[in-house]
């Protein structure tokens, strides 16, 4: 919330000035797709990949896909239905000096050329899941029987969501699979715990108040 990411020392590790960023061993990496695979590489038990080579093709096709949902479906959700953050004029300076694309991005979005469309930004995310709905029709987990990196990637997109008011209901397996991955004993101490202790309304509330402070816009 004080922009810590739009500064020097944090645009040296991620020239994207967004998060996730991790260095390890002084190398950095910015992509939370890059990190997921890093991280199985570096952690290979357990497994998080399917050894047949048909189920980790599809596995890749799906770390694909979530990596573009951020854009095409979490962010224009968020701005469109009014809950993302706008930058101050010193944010909008430093996306004009260090990172033109949301620059344009932000300029797009005032001038109403890009993410100003609740519905649609609802039917886009409908139709994405839909996608996990049909590979959950016969399965537990998006690739086969197995917990996968695509699940790890697939599954942030739906807390930021929630939490911003979308429901899975219509999408009876989709919410189970969040249902199971919940349950994870690796949920509730890495994500659950780190929650801040506040219902979802007063998350959005607090989102909308902070759009209207600061000069940003």
């Amino acid at each position: 919330m004080r922009s810590e990411q739009l500064t020097p020392e944090y645009h040296a590790i991620n020239p994207d000035a967004a998060v996730p960023a991790l260095v390890h061993d002084g190398v950095a990496m910015n992509e939370s797709i890059d990190i997921l695979q890093y991280l199985e590489e570096l952690y290979p038990a357990p497994s998080f990949t399917p050894s047949d080579l048909a189920q980790k093709a599809q596995m890749e096709a799906l770390l694909e896909s979530a990596e573009a949902s951020h854009m095409s479906m979490v962010v224009n959700y968020v701005y469109s239905c009014g809950y993302g953050r706008l930058p101050t004029p010193r944010d909008a300076q430093f996306y004009k000096d260090h990172v033109p694309h949301r620059a344009q991005f932000h300029a797009d979005r005032f001038a109403g050329r890009t993410a100003n469309n609740p519905e649609g930004a609802k039917r886009i995310v409908f139709e994405q899941f839909s996608e996990l709905e049909r590979l959950l029709e016969t399965q537990e987990w998006l690739v086969g029987d197995q917990y996968s990196l695509a699940d790890i990637a697939w599954f942030p997109n739906t807390i930021i969501l929630r939490q911003l008011g979308y429901s899975f209901v219509s999408l009876p397996r989709v919410n189970d699979w969040i249902s199971r991955i919940e349950a994870r004993e690796a949920y509730k101490t890495g994500i659950r715990s780190r929650f801040m202790k506040v219902p979802n309304w007063v998350i959005r509330l607090t989102t909308r108040l902070l759009r209207q402070l600061g000069g940003r816009r």
